[in-house]
């Protein structure tokens, strides 16, 4: 633990143990999680199934055959503000203090 770079295999072990999976028997979502890792940091991971190259939970302007199927799974934009609203930096103001 404590090295940094690519994740270990011991901790892609953990990660594993800690899935949170979605979706049905064609599209499905599981969220990895390595943690905690250096510094007290977090990886996630969001692995997709049978999702295309849109964003997931968007919708796709370009037909299916240069995209592939769209999803809605998940909605990326949610997830990812759920990761990044957890953290703040020290320095930042309050939400009060604006």
């Amino acid at each position: 633990m404590g090295r940094s770079g690519p994740l270990s295999r011991r901790s892609a072990d953990r990660g594993a143990a800690h899935d949170t999976s979605r979706g049905g028997p064609d599209h499905t979502a599981t969220l990895l999680v390595w943690a905690p890792c250096a510094g007290g940091t977090e990886v996630q991971l969001w692995k997709l199934t049978v999702a295309g190259h849109g964003w997931p939970g968007g919708h796709v302007l370009l037909p299916e055959k240069i995209m592939g199927p769209e999803t809605v799974t998940i909605d990326a934009a949610l997830e990812v503000w759920r990761f990044v609203s957890r953290f703040r930096r020290a320095d930042a103001p309050t939400p009060e203090g604006r």
